[in-house]
This record gives structure tokens, C-alpha cells and sequence, in this order.
């Protein structure tokens, strides 16, 4: 088990043992996702983990709109959209070696690398 301080308040989130998160968020509604190996899960307020969605790939990092889709970042380059609604589809390629992104002011996602390159994306 792992825990997270968040200001006044604690989040315990269990995770696998062969699990190692390589990102994480948090959505306006206190609901935490992580992303490792080849899948990112939903951790809600109450205890409750969901699998949003697997991949074919680790997926390096995730982002969230201010809509609430969350995007995913896999290792073969790819970025995907995480609606709230439910389901995943592509939303375009990153630079080649992205290993990390966050979404701008005006909904456009910004990908970048260890050599400080970027790429904007428009979902």
C-alpha cells in the first residue's frame, strides 16, 4: 500500500505487487489514476478501482482535460483519449520519444521529450 498526502487529506491506494505506477492524476471529484505497464485504473473517493483501459503497451503518462477525458501517452508513441463516457481512441503520435505531456489553458495537449522538444497536439 502506498500513500499519498494531498493537502489535509491522505489517499491510500493499493496496488499490486508487480505493479509500479509511472504516472498519476487527480480529477476534480477526488477520483486517482494511474498508469503502469499496460493499463491505467480509476481509484475513486470510496475504495472503489475501475480498469479504464489496456493497452499494448506501458503507457508513460497521463493528463486530464478540464472536459474530465483523460489521455494517455503509451510507449510505442501513441496518444489516447479516455472520455468520461467510457471507451479509448487515438488522438495522434508523438514526437517519436515523448515521454511526457500536460494539457494547455485552451485544451491543446503539449508533449515533450528529455531533450526539451516539443510538439502541441489538438485532441
Amino acid at each position: 500500500m502506498r500513500a499519498f498526502k494531498l493537502a489535509l487529506l491522505t489517499v491510500f491506494i493499493l496496488l499490486p505487487s508487480y505493479a509500479e505506477a509511472s504516472s498519476m492524476l487527480m480529477d476534480r471529484h477526488g477520483n486517482i489514476y494511474t498508469a503502469g505497464q499496460d493499463s491505467v485504473v480509476c481509484h475513486t473517493p470510496d475504495g472503489n478501482r475501475m480498469e479504464l483501459a489496456r493497452f499494448d503497451s506501458t503507457v508513460l503518462d497521463l493528463a486530464i482535460s478540464r472536459q474530465g477525458s483523460i489521455f494517455a501517452l503509451d510507449a510505442n508513441g501513441v496518444v489516447w483519449m479516455l472520455p468520461p463516457e467510457g471507451g479509448k481512441q487515438p488522438v495522434g503520435r508523438s514526437l517519436g520519444n515523448a515521454k511526457a505531456m500536460t494539457v494547455d489553458r485552451d485544451g491543446n495537449l503539449i508533449l515533450g521529450n528529455e531533450n526539451e522538444e516539443f510538439r502541441t497536439l489538438r485532441p
